[in-house]
């Protein structure tokens, strides 16, 4: 039998994967342990409450909580004029800014006032005379008189007629306390429409003034 001659790299290339195997079969195995965890470190701090200011810079432009027009109530010719009436002027809660002419309106008031005082009197004889003619119907009278009999009528038409002149006082009296425009706040004057001499307009979409409060912004 002839024999077939194996080429020398063949022979080197087993050898070496022997080796290779012979190898990897008896490596050593590394040893197995747990790995230790690492430990965080931690600051533990003691809080106490307590008030602080922070302060902050900005910019900007500050607006009034209360800005409102000074309107007049009444109409006539301005005879006063305060002082710091006048734009930036300051001025106190019930401070007089401005004086309307009077006259008229004290005049209106005793005219009210007299009325008043005719409206108690006939409310007065009224009472009076439903008086006798209940003492009147009690004496020589029969049955159940009549409201006109007693004049309990015209007795509701005085009181009525005291009422109205009484409630005409009053708006009279009202009318003379709003000649002088009085300041509603502590403020400052912003603008100003009106001045000495000029006769007044008790229209709001003519005010005499803007005005602004000055407590808070």
């Amino acid at each position: 039998m002839k024999k077939i001659p194996i080429p020398l790299p063949v022979f080197i290339l087993v050898g070496a994967a022997v080796i290779t195997a012979f190898l990897l079969f008896f490596q050593p195995q590394p040893e197995k342990s747990d790995a230790p965890r690492p430990l965080a470190n931690i600051e533990v701090l003691t809080v106490h409450p307590e008030n602080i200011q922070l302060s902050v810079t900005s910019q900007g432009t500050a607006l009034p909580l209360t800005e409102s027009d000074l309107a007049i109530e009444v109409s006539g010719r301005v005879i006063a004029v305060a002082d710091n009436f006048r734009p930036g002027g300051y001025f106190e809660k019930g401070d007089i800014l401005l004086e309307i002419d009077p006259l008229d309106y004290r005049a209106a008031l005793a005219a009210r006032v007299a009325e008043l005082a005719q409206a108690k009197l006939a409310l007065a004889q009224e009472k009076a005379l439903s008086d006798q003619a209940k003492v009147d119907w009690e004496s020589i009278g029969k049955g159940k008189p009549s409201p006109l009999t007693l004049r309990l009528p015209q007795l509701e038409y005085a009181q009525a007629a005291v009422a109205s002149a009484s409630a005409a006082h009053e708006s009279a009296k009202a009318d003379l306390q709003r000649t002088k425009v009085r300041a509603p706040y502590n403020g400052r004057v912003l603008e100003k429409n009106i001045d000495l001499g000029q006769l007044t307009d008790p229209n709001p979409a003519k005010p005499a003034a803007r005005i602004y409060a000055s407590e808070a912004a």
